[in-house]
């Protein structure tokens, strides 16, 4: 039987530029920063903490929850839910049920770093994109990150 996770992803923007990370057990592929959501642990806070640990920037969270309250039950909505098959290069290949967020650093002075992942991260324009080594649908979900970030006006 094939593995199944539950992931988390962000979509991380300064500016014009996304962050993404050159992933090792992946081969060199380029991604967003994220991973498996932990046991006990809430989507949204995975999302944070993946980014912190495998770029080392603080980040928060943009968009709603599609609900009017003040409460706090209600986690903002991921731009996409993606089903996918993970191909490592190390380990067998599981599927990832990954929500995937928008987000904006808290400190646009941090710097980011590579971590034991990743073998580079960086900040790149949606041309600069399609130009990386990367799977067709990271690819298209990058093109639909920068897409929502443009209506939200959010864009440098």
């Amino acid at each position: 039987m094939v593995k199944k996770c539950i992931a988390t992803g962000c979509f991380v923007f300064n500016k014009s530029r996304i962050l993404l990370v050159c992933h090792k057990a992946l081969g060199g592929i380029w991604i967003q920063p994220g991973g498996h959501v932990d046991a006990n642990e809430i989507p949204t806070d995975a999302a944070l903490r993946e980014v912190k640990e495998e770029t080392g920037i603080d980040v928060k969270l943009i968009g709603d929850t599609g609900i009017k309250s003040k409460s706090k039950r209600y986690l903002p909505k991921p731009i996409l839910v993606t089903y996918t098959r993970v191909p490592y290069k190390d380990r067998p290949a599981h599927y990832h049920f990954n929500m995937l967020y928008l987000a904006e650093m808290t400190n646009p002075k941090q710097r980011i770093r590579t971590s034991d992942e990743n073998a580079k991260t960086g900040w790149f324009t949606e041309k600069e994109v399609d130009g990386l080594k990367m799977f067709v649908n990271v690819r298209t979900s990058i093109h639909a990150g920068f897409k929502a970030m443009r209506a939200l006006h959010r864009l440098g």
